[in-house]
């Protein structure tokens, strides 16, 4: 459903390339959890190293929208090469490095390795499409499709699979709360669907931890 968007050896490529090239060049910080970073710099670009991170929107009210989760080698910002400014905020989900990188810096990289351009638009495609898929899941036609398609997207971007048991393990924590914050629903909500999908034998839950034990029922009640 969603692994054709999501191909893991390019992810990997990529993630790689900013690690081991990029972000070496650049100065870098750590945080605890929950910490604010305490600028979001328009002119640098931002790279995980160690950690994880997730980026969200805010209401003036509070409310908040995760629109993606980064872990090492993946990065936000990139749009500052390109435009002044979009408001987003990174949270620390744990404890985290980032590895800030001054665009001079970057763009001169970029004038000696031009190929390398590939990178900050497979970024930036991919979170649009993520994105894509994020407004296309307000069209379905109940919670429970919701919940599966987010499920379902999170497997395919990244995901583990036991060597003997024929599962996959998301590996990422996901409490009630934040799988509605990311379709718009209320945790009750998404309890009581994670309750049925554990019933009908789809999903297994455990300290946070999602397992997906019946890949094709989750991916035909997404549709």
């Amino acid at each position: 459903m969603y692994e054709e968007y999501f191909n893991h050896t390019p992810q990997t490529k990529m993630k790689d390339f900013y690690l081991n090239e990029i972000a070496p060049l650049g100065n870098q910080k750590s945080y605890k959890k929950n910490d604010q970073i305490d600028h979001f710099p328009n002119s640098k670009l931002a790279i995980v190293t160690e950690g994880r991170l997730k980026i969200c929107i805010y209401t003036k009210s509070g409310l908040e929208k995760i629109l993606f989760f980064l872990n090492p080698g993946e990065i936000y910002g990139e749009e500052s090469l390109f435009y002044p400014h979009i408001d987003i905020t990174p949270v620390p989900l744990e404890a985290t490095t980032i590895s800030f990188i001054d665009n001079e810096v970057l763009q001169n990289y970029l004038i000696s390795h031009p190929m390398d351009y590939r990178y900050l638009f497979q970024s930036i495609l991919r979170k649009y499409q993520i994105s894509l898929f994020q407004m296309g899941d307000l069209l379905k036609r109940s919670p429970k499709a919701q919940i599966c398609s987010a499920l379902s997207r999170l497997m395919a971007q990244r995901s583990t699979t036991n060597s003997s048991i024929d599962f996959y393990e998301l590996d990422v924590y996901l409490t009630h709360e934040v799988i509605g914050n990311i379709i718009g629903c209320s945790r009750v909500t998404v309890t009581r669907v994670l309750n049925e999908l554990k019933a009908e034998g789809i999903i297994d839950t455990s300290n946070r931890r999602i397992k997906i034990l019946d890949i094709e029922a989750l991916k035909n009640l997404s549709e």
